[in-house]
């Protein structure tokens, strides 16, 4: 949305976020976290579908918390939670769903 929102029609996430950066359509900080978050929950997503393959089960994209630590669950939560924040900022600036 933010690069939509800078006239960007990049492809990739991380030039996606980029081209927003550059724009002034989010912060270099925002940027950062929003890549961290990604990064995050890519990896969490590769780990548990590797321990499926392992196993020999079919791969999904299914994680239950509970198999997650304390640690990885609150690492979840903070990605999460970053990717909240950047959400509602586009909801106020968009004024979603009012018409």
């Amino acid at each position: 949305m933010y690069a939509l929102a800078g006239g960007h029609d990049a492809v990739n996430t991380h030039d996606r976020l980029a081209v927003a950066a550059d724009s002034g359509e989010i912060s270099a900080q925002g940027v950062h976290d929003l890549r961290d978050a990604l990064e995050y929950l890519s990896m969490v997503r590769i780990r548990h579908q590797a321990r499926q393959m392992t196993a020999g089960q079919s791969v999904d994209n299914h994680l239950r918390p509970d198999e997650l630590s304390n640690f990885e669950r609150g690492q979840l939560k903070d990605a999460f939670g970053v990717i909240k924040s950047l959400q509602d900022v586009l909801a106020q600036r968009y004024q979603a769903g009012r018409y």
